[in-house]
This record gives C-alpha cells, sequence and structure tokens, in this order.
C-alpha cells in the first residue's frame, strides 16, 4: 500500500492506494491514523479513491481508527470511495457509521454526511448494529493475534 500525506489548514488529508489486506495495509492505516492524532490533527481525511482492494481486516482496521479518533474527540471522514469500498461498506452497512464524501472541498467544509445525519433518525436499531460489529471487529483481531503469536511460536 502506497500513502501520501498533506495538510490543508487544519486538515489532514492521507491518500491511500493499492491494497489494504492483513500483514501490508492494515497496519500502515493505523500508523498513519495515529500520527496525524499525535501530530494534534482533529479533522482526517482518508482519500481511498486509488485503493484497488480491502479485506476484513483493513474494513475492521478502518473501524478502529474511526473509533480512535472519536475517543480522542477527532473526525475520521473517507473520500472518494472506489466502487469495491463503496460496495463493501453498503453490504457491511459501515456506511451508515462513516462520513462519506465524493468531493475534498465538500468533506472539508461540511461537518458531517448527509448519510451520517440521517443515521441519527434511525435511533436505536442503528447503534446495535454498531455495537454489535465493534464486537465482532474486537474478536477478528484477537483470533488474529493468536494466529500470528502460533506462527512465531510463541504459543
Amino acid at each position: 500500500m502506497k500513502s501520501t500525506i498533506r495538510d490543508q489548514g487544519d486538515v489532514r488529508i492521507i491518500a491511500l492506494g493499492g491494497k489494504i489486506t492483513i500483514g501490508s495495509g492494515d497496519v500502515k492505516i493505523r500508523e498513519l491514523i495515529n500520527e496525524a492524532l499525535d501530530a494534534g490533527f482533529t479533522k482526517i481525511l482518508l482519500h481511498l479513491g486509488d485503493v484497488t482492494a480491502i479485506d476484513s481486516s483493513g474494513v475492521g482496521e478502518m473501524v478502529a481508527c474511526y473509533t480512535s479518533a472519536k475517543n480522542r474527540d477527532a473526525q475520521l471522514k473517507l473520500l472518494n470511495l472506489s466502487k469495491k469500498i463503496n460496495d463493501i461498506l453498503q453490504v457491511t452497512q459501515l456506511i451508515t457509521v462513516f462520513d462519506v464524501f465524493g468531493d475534498e472541498a465538500e468533506a472539508i467544509e461540511q461537518p458531517e454526511s448527509f448519510v451520517k445525519r440521517m443515521r441519527g433518525k434511525v435511533g436505536g436499531l442503528a447503534r446495535a448494529q454498531w455495537e454489535r460489529l465493534r464486537q465482532e471487529v474486537s474478536e477478528t483481531k484477537e483470533v488474529y493475534g493468536l494466529l500470528r503469536a502460533r506462527a512465531k511460536g510463541e504459543i
């Protein structure tokens, strides 16, 4: 996975390209987002237009980064989703969790996307789905950790 970072005022824009898969892009996303948060940015745009593939680990890491940003009173927005990523976020219903924009200027100006504003109207159902998904991601990461430790002979 390749990345390009640029700052526009108080917004950190991280453009990603290539594959976001286990062991290659998933860890890199976490590092890039944490670097932005540590640098004091509270508005982060993740430009995904050049991403060619993403697996469950990459999606899980995006959710974890979103949670980390929220816990630090920051916004993580997605920009220029490829059709493949858009389809994945639609199927998993994560499209209702993330702020998703097609235009960079709009993403910088708007506090949140239309989809996210509408999510509040859905109420408890969306929150229950979100909590269930967070639990599944957490369990998946735990299994990956155990598999890695086993492969390294640590267990």
